[in-house]
């Protein structure tokens, strides 16, 4: 009865969360967002459904960054925006940006990402960052470009950065979260169905990779470690995935890549492009560091027992015993490499329509 009435919570929670989102995008008042924004916040404290102390920790702190930054929200929206328009967009774009985890807010997000079970962790680094993005559209102004275009240089390093040293996997997908964020922040003050695209982009390789992580369990770099032993081909697509996502050639991520340079090079922001590109380079050096620790250094877990057990275990239906929308998704980044060979002019073409 009590595991049926969870099941029934959980699901009021998710359809609260897509009811929000959906009351952001089809309004045209800020106060309706702020209710829409709202709601998607305390339905996702819902799902987080903590369980362990940790996980209590992390959605107590989650609780209070959120609250702290609707009150700023809310704050500015009692500001008349015809007396003080530069207080209300200031204030409106500081607290979308605490909300989006974008630096120099972002200090909260790799601890509280870490501390959450892995579904709710897959939501705060894409599905919640929606109606935070959607809002800050249309706040947009000529005169916060500045603003964003520096918040989203700062978000970009210091994501790239922070993921330098890490080996626990739910904080390195919090980092490489903060870095694309600074991506789609730069995009926004160029061509905002651009930067849209690139955030959808990012976000299902980031699901499809962390599903792969929950099938595995794989919380720390060593694990992943023993799963390349006794799983090669399931560490085989997460490391293409973790590739891709830092637009290394000639995955699919890397075509994101080369649409974002596109748009900052056509609007001539030769600086910022070069700044970006030396970020991503950063980027891909812990990406790259995964793959390296994961598959070509030697352990201490891998003896002569664990040899035993993988060719007792390392049948055919576990090789390939991988979440099929994983699956999917990785092959999926075979096709832009395949278009480049086969047909370059149709990719180059559909990479104009964007424009």
């Amino acid at each position: 009865m009590m595991k049926k009435l969870s099941t029934m919570v959980l699901n009021f929670a998710l359809l609260a969360n897509i009811l929000g989102l959906l009351l952001i995008t089809v309004s045209n008042h800020y106060i309706m967002m702020f209710i829409g924004l709202e709601l998607m916040t305390f339905s996702f404290i819902t799902i987080m459904s903590p369980t362990s102390p940790r996980q209590v920790e992390s959605s107590v702190k989650y609780f209070i960054i959120q609250s702290s930054a609707s009150i700023i929200l809310l704050l500015s929206l009692i500001f008349p925006s015809t007396q003080i328009s530069m207080i209300f967009h200031t204030t409106l774009i500081m607290s979308l940006l605490v909300k989006l985890a974008a630096a120099p807010f972002h200090s909260w997000f790799p601890e509280v990402t870490q501390g959450m079970k892995w579904k709710p962790a897959t939501l705060i680094l894409t599905w919640q960052k929606l109606g935070a993005l959607i809002i800050l559209s249309r706040a947009l102004t000529i005169e916060n470009k500045t603003i964003m275009t520096i918040t989203a240089i700062t978000s970009a390093i210091l994501g790239a950065v922070g993921g330098l040293n890490q080996v626990q996997t739910r904080k390195i997908m919090a980092y490489s979260s903060i870095s694309h964020m600074g991506w789609t922040l730069l995009l926004f003050t160029i061509n905002q169905p651009v930067a849209m695209t690139y955030f959808m982009v990012y976000s299902i390789i980031t699901v499809s990779i962390m599903m792969t992580m929950e099938y595995h369990n794989s919380n720390h770099l060593s694990k992943m470690h023993m799963d390349s032993f006794l799983s090669p081909w399931t560490v085989t697509v997460t490391l293409s995935l973790i590739l891709s996502l830092g637009g290394l050639p000639p995955l699919g991520g890397f075509l994101n890549k080369v649409m974002a340079f596109k748009e900052m090079i056509n609007n001539n922001l030769s600086i910022v492009t070069l700044i970006m590109i030396l970020s991503s380079l950063m980027s891909l050096f812990f990406y790259l560091r995964i793959s390296y620790s994961t598959t070509l250094t030697s352990s201490s877990q891998h003896t002569l027992s664990m040899m035993i057990m993988r060719t007792k275990k390392m049948t055919l239906s576990s090789t390939y015993k991988t979440p099929p929308f994983t699956m999917i998704i990785a092959l999926s980044h075979v096709i832009p490499i395949l278009g480049l060979m086969v047909a370059p002019t149709m990719i180059i073409a559909l990479m104009n329509m964007t424009s």
